[in-house]
C-alpha cells in the first residue's frame, strides 16, 4: 500500500516541475548573461534543490535521484549547447549538482516526511470538507 493518498497528484507535481526545467532551460530565449553572473548560478542551485528536495520525499531513493538529477541537469546543459540563443556552461552544471546535494540532504536529514504530512492534512480536510 502506498504511504500516499494523492500519490498520483504527487508524482504529477513531480513530472510536472521537471518538464518546466526543461522547457525553461531549453525553449525559452534570455538575454545573454555573464558567464560569472552570480545570481543565475543562485537560480540554477535553487532550482535543482527545490527539484531535489521535492523528489526525495516522493521516497526515491537518494542515489537514485543524485545520480538521476545531475545527469538530466548535465543533458539540459546539453541541449542548450545546440540552441543558439542558450549558452551551455560547466558552471552551471555545477551548480545543478551543488543544489541536487543541499536538497536531497535537506529533505532526508531535516524534513523527511513533509510531503506525507501535507498528504494526511489534505486528505483529512477534505475528507471533512465533503461528509
Amino acid at each position: 500500500m502506498n504511504k500516499y493518498h494523492f500519490n498520483k497528484f504527487w508524482n504529477f507535481l513531480g513530472i510536472l516541475g521537471l518538464a518546466l526545467i526543461l522547457i525553461v532551460s531549453v525553449i525559452s530565449e534570455v538575454p545573454h548573461i555573464d558567464k560569472l553572473n552570480f545570481n543565475d548560478k543562485l537560480a540554477h542551485l535553487s532550482i535543482y534543490l527545490i527539484a531535489s528536495f521535492y523528489i526525495t520525499q516522493l521516497n526515491f531513493r537518494a542515489i537514485k535521484i543524485i545520480i538521476t538529477l545531475i545527469a538530466y541537469g548535465a543533458f539540459i546543459e546539453g541541449l542548450q549547447y545546440l540552441n543558439p540563443n542558450r549558452m551551455a556552461e560547466f558552471a552551471d552544471i555545477i551548480a545543478n549538482t551543488l543544489g541536487v546535494l543541499i536538497g536531497t540532504y535537506l529533505s532526508i536529514k531535516f524534513y523527511p516526511k513533509l510531503l506525507e504530512k501535507l498528504d494526511r492534512f489534505l486528505f483529512n480536510f477534505l475528507t471533512k470538507l465533503f461528509r
